[in-house]
């Protein structure tokens, strides 16, 4: 059974490059373009998996990551971001990947969060 994917971005060309990268890759994918809106998308259906935008270092990105798995205790969050890796993960962040991102870099990070083959 495909995992399913919420991405959440704000901006329209990123979301949906994301979500036809994660389609192409045979996810079920669902987009959102904020974090209330992921909020109400995750109190509506399951998801395994969670591609946020946010600069890692901003506040929020923690919070949003355990709002969501308060949501959905099994959820992997990726956070998705143009700066520069962090030397270590906000909590309740289970991945960071930095932009541009090409699609093997995604599929890599979601096979090994899920110990896929």
């Amino acid at each position: 059974m495909p995992l399913s994917v919420l991405v959440v971005e704000s901006d329209l060309l990123t979301r949906e490059t994301l979500r036809d990268m994660l389609s192409a890759l045979e996810y079920n994918v669902f987009e959102v373009e904020s974090a209330e809106l992921a909020f109400g998308a995750l109190q509506a259906f399951f998801a395994d998996v969670v591609f946020f935008s946010l600069p890692w270092n901003d506040e929020h990105c923690a919070r949003f990551a355990c709002k969501a798995k308060l949501l959905q205790s099994h959820l992997k969050v990726i956070v998705t971001s143009g700066y520069r890796p962090p030397t270590c993960l906000p909590q309740g962040v289970d991945a960071f990947v930095q932009m541009p991102f090409s699609l093997q870099k995604i599929d890599e990070i979601v096979k090994q969060l899920f110990v896929l083959p």
